[in-house]
């Protein structure tokens, strides 16, 4: 009898170049693909020599919120690939950016897939994001705001009140 053991390995990003045949006979190499995981709601990924169309994919669990965002090669060391494990006050940005407009959908029952065209053959930098992330980030800080105003506001009043009194 033999025994065989299945483990299901975690792969959080992988990349599936589409074959030829799919790209019109045209062989593309297979982009280099480098990521760092920010945080949860944070990866930046580096695209680096590919050529044609192929999939990314992110191994976390399917949601629409999940975006993608291009970044300018000169922007990347301005704090996008960086982050605390929680909250960062850089987050806010991706409210208001746009993300990359691309085909995102289910890939293999579960997960994350963008197809991403890089026909022009550069370099991209992205940052997949999960966009309630910042709304998060937004709700702490007006949170924040509001937890150390009204103490002071509070007693900005008061002092007010016992001058007024003395006189």
């Amino acid at each position: 009898m033999v025994r065989i053991s299945i483990a299901f390995l975690f792969i959080p990003l992988v990349v599936f170049p589409l074959s030829s045949a799919y790209c019109g006979g045209l062989d593309s190499p297979k982009p280099i693909i480098t990521y760092h995981k920010v945080n949860p709601a944070k990866y930046f990924v580096n695209v680096k020599g590919g050529k044609g169309a192929f999939w990314l994919v992110l191994g976390q669990a399917y949601n629409n919120q999940w975006c993608l965002f291009e970044i300018p090669e000169d922007n990347v060391s301005r704090g996008y690939t960086g982050g605390s494990w929680v909250a960062n006050i850089k987050d806010l940005r991706y409210i208001f950016l746009r993300p990359i407009n691309t085909k995102h959908c289910v890939v293999s029952g579960n997960f994350n897939g963008w197809y991403l065209d890089s026909s022009s053959g550069r370099d991209m930098n992205i940052v997949i994001f999960f966009k309630p992330q910042a709304y998060y980030c937004l709700g702490l800080l007006i949170s924040v705001v509001s937890i150390v105003v009204y103490p002071v506001f509070n007693l900005y009043q008061f002092m007010r009140h016992v001058r007024r009194k003395k006189r």
